[in-house]
């Protein structure tokens, strides 16, 4: 979280400011018209980092290429697994939301990894739980065979494959 609040502070772009100081949904719609993906995915790290849900949820939307990339950009620019796991169940729910209604839905893979994958690598229960909620699923393997439940297991994150195993047909 300290990481993507450094990014909003120091030569932080007009987008990531009008994130940072919770400006309103038009303004930050204007300023995303015209920036680049790479600045839009730091703006999505800026506003999980500061809890401003309404415009997670915006900006996700923004991103066209489904769920994963919503994740995925809250993994990049400086924004690491502590500061996905400090974020706020509404937070956490905004992202999830703003997955579902790209293309793609929360399935949509990004780099070989879905959401749900992502998630249980990392040890999100939070986000685990608000995926498989948002109806991920959880049977989807990357191309080396790996499922969530497997990941999970793996990194040795246990409440998460609890709350795998929970799902009917694991």
């Amino acid at each position: 979280v300290e990481a993507a609040k450094q990014l909003a502070a120091d030569g932080a772009t007009a987008l990531q400011r009008a994130v940072r100081d919770g400006a309103g949904g038009a303004e930050v719609a204007r300023l995303l018209d015209t920036a680049p993906p790479a600045e839009a995915d730091a703006a999505l790290v800026v506003a999980c980092a500061y809890h401003r849900d309404a415009l997670v949820q915006e900006l996700g939307a923004k991103l066209t290429q489904g769920a994963a990339r919503v994740w995925h950009a809250a993994w990049r620019r400086g924004a690491s697994n502590d500061a996905v796991h400090e974020m706020g169940p509404a937070t956490v729910a905004a992202l999830v939301g703003a997955a579902a209604a790209v293309p793609g839905g929360v399935d949509a893979c990004e780099a070989d990894w879905t959401a749900l994958q992502r998630a249980a690598h990392g040890g999100h229960g939070r986000a685990v739980g608000a995926l498989l909620g948002a109806g991920a699923d959880v049977h989807l393997a990357r191309s080396d065979g790996s499922t969530p439940l497997y990941l999970a297991a793996q990194m040795g994150h246990e409440a998460v494959v609890q709350v795998l195993l929970q799902v009917e047909g694991v």
